[in-house]
């Protein structure tokens, strides 16, 4: 039978299902309109596991009339094992990301999930998670530093060769992309001075971009938290 597996972030739902532990097909969805008219082709005897951040379960208000759906937890039994001193604080999709590191790659792993916040994650090689951190995100920077001050305006994100700005719009969008990039460099280069053969993982909505000026070797999964709920729902339920 297959498993079908939703990730609910800030901003978007993705969806993706599993037979025989393959991911066999994925969707994103950018309204709640569109995934209610999706949600109703799926069949109803079917298992959901979903992962939702923050509360954020509107996407969930229809379309969920007699289904099989399991809420991930971040009590459920693990394939991992956890550092980390308040798990019921833990947002289910960082935990979800570390097992599904857990689930793909072999040894250590530093997982970076660069969405609405950015938020590093460190499994080490005997596969305990051992915590990580979270810092705004992108876009989040560049709000920052418009609501926090009088005078500087709101730009638009981008990505950037130079490295110093010459204009007050162009240092803005200098010190959010650069900040950015530099904090997960710095990240990098810490963890594989001390795990030489370190697996990167980076996933979230900027992923693909960022992965284009890092100039380290890395993974790009954008389908790794589904990969990891997954994980979750096999080792809580079999």
């Amino acid at each position: 039978m297959a498993i079908h597996v939703i990730d609910v972030g800030n901003t978007r739902l993705k969806w993706g299902v599993f037979k025989n532990d393959s991911l066999i097909e994925r969707k994103v969805f950018q309204s709640t309109k569109e995934w209610y008219a999706f949600a109703d082709s799926l069949q109803k005897e079917e298992s959901w596991v979903t992962g939702v951040v923050g509360g954020n379960d509107k996407w969930l208000a229809e379309g969920t009339e007699e289904r099989n759906i399991f809420q991930a937890s971040t009590n459920w039994t693990l394939p991992i094992e956890s550092a980390y001193e308040t798990m019921p604080t833990l947002g289910v999709d960082r935990l979800a990301a570390v097992c599904g590191a857990y689930a793909k790659y072999e040894g250590a792993s530093l997982i970076f999930d660069a969405g609405t916040c950015l938020t590093i994650d460190f499994l080490d090689g005997e596969g305990v998670y051992q915590g990580g951190n979270i810092s705004p995100g992108w876009q989040m920077r560049m709000k920052a530093m418009n609501e926090g001050t009088k005078n500087l305006p709101l730009v638009n994100k981008i990505f950037r060769n130079e490295l110093l700005g010459t204009s007050t719009e162009t240092a803005l969008q200098g010190g959010g992309f650069f900040s950015y990039m530099f904090e997960i460099q710095g990240y990098i280069r810490h963890f594989r001075s001390l795990y030489p053969d370190l697996n990167v993982l980076l996933t979230g909505g900027d992923a693909y971009e960022l992965a284009k000026y890092l100039k380290l070797e890395i993974f790009v999964e954008p389908d790794l938290v589904l990969y990891g709920l997954h994980e979750m729902y096999k080792t809580h339920y079999d």
